[in-house]
């Protein structure tokens, strides 16, 4: 996979979560869950008008798949911020031209917002 991330964030998660606990309830049997799947857009520098095309679904009890599509002619950094993770947040550089997906071991992703303004 074409795809570099860097983390940073809350320790006390990182515990939490190397001692082997999960945060969340699993839905009671036979209940049925219905899948929201979020969508967000980064637009491009070049060319004009593309975007980098982002989805993904909240509520697994331990992983959370973000898929993207990039249509630029660049690699664009976006933060992605996460919750009940080892960390709050990560920077992923999507490549250009690239359509792949990533999974974070955390319950959900609560934004993803262009840009890694920390590094």
């Amino acid at each position: 996979m074409n795809t570099m991330v860097r983390r940073v964030g809350g320790a006390a998660s990182a515990l939490l979560l190397s001692a082997g606990i999960v945060l969340g309830s699993a839905p009671a049997a036979g209940a049925e869950v219905e899948a929201q799947v979020n969508r967000k857009s980064v637009s491009c520098s070049s060319p004009s008008g593309n975007k980098v095309n982002f989805s993904w679904d909240n509520g697994g009890l331990v992983t959370t798949t973000l898929y993207y599509n990039n249509h630029c002619n660049h690699d664009q950094r976006v933060t992605v911020n996460l919750k009940n993770a080892a960390f709050d947040r990560v920077c992923l550089v999507t490549k250009k031209k690239t359509k792949t997906n990533i999974r974070y071991n955390a319950t959900s992703i609560s934004s993803v917002t262009k840009g890694c303004p920390w590094l």
